[in-house]
């Protein structure tokens, strides 16, 4: 009875596998294998201070933004394919585990920011998919790392930014430059200086950071992240991405 029903629901919504499209499954063996062996090695995808992502720490990411990795995540991002969550978490989640095993120095309890998505991303997808995709990555995270996660989901865009997709190097900076705000996390307000009633630093201030995205491209938006954390005083360690395009592998 229930392989008779699956095959009636398959009738109605075909399954389609979320790498190569193949009928039939969701993720096909060959993608899976495909997506390990593209994700094997997370690595340090831009070095340290002054280059084209963070001006502090560096930017780790699984693999490469091509083939069955991209494939796997405009499906998930932009196709509604949430049931890919768990297959793409696993490489997110080695991503984590590189950036503790290169930067020795991060703390016990380290502080994750994603990279905010704007209110008009989350009226389109109904959900905020890469913030999704880190809290899941995050599960079971502690005992491969060591360390025990914070999530802090404290980034705002304050004013509106165009779609990164097809601008130039100088586009993508320019139009994230000073784009996002650190909110108050007990209020949701922006935090600007100190807010009236509530005496002292950010809670954030002095902690380590590490900023969590899904591609890293030109790190306009990485760049901006740390921008927005360091002026509140927070101390950005490492960003974390799934994947990073060509153009973004300058480092090891």
């Amino acid at each position: 009875m229930a392989s008779a029903l699956a095959a009636v629901a398959d009738l109605a919504l075909p399954l389609l596998c979320g790498g190569c499209a193949t009928a039939g499954t969701p993720w096909c063996p060959e993608c899976a294998h495909a997506l390990a062996h593209a994700t094997a090695y997370p690595r340090i995808v831009a070095g340290r201070a002054g280059t084209a992502a963070a001006p502090d720490g560096a930017v780790f990411a699984a693999g490469r933004y091509e083939g069955v990795l991209r494939s796997a995540l405009v499906a998930y991002k932009d196709h509604g394919r949430r049931d890919l969550l768990d297959v793409l978490a696993t490489p997110l989640r080695s991503s984590f585990v590189a950036a503790v095993a290169l930067r020795p120095e991060l703390g016990r309890t380290p502080v994750v920011v994603p990279a905010p998505s704007s209110v008009r991303s989350r009226r389109r997808r109904g959900d905020v998919p890469t913030a999704l995709l880190a809290r899941r990555a995050l599960s079971g995270a502690d005992v491969l790392t060591g360390r025990t996660w914070v999530w802090a989901p404290l980034l705002r865009h304050v004013r509106a930014v165009d779609d990164q997709a097809g601008l130039s190097r100088w586009q993508r900076a320019r139009n994230t430059d000073h784009a996002f705000v650190v909110v108050d996390p007990s209020t949701g307000r922006l935090w600007r200086g100190r807010p009236r009633g509530r005496p002292g630093p950010h809670p954030l201030v002095g902690r380590d950071v590490v900023v969590v995205d899904d591609v890293v491209t030109t790190g306009a938006t990485a760049r901006e992240c740390v921008r927005a954390l360091r002026e509140i005083g927070a101390r950005p360690v490492a960003v974390v991405a799934l994947a990073a395009t060509p153009a973004a592998q300058r480092g090891t």
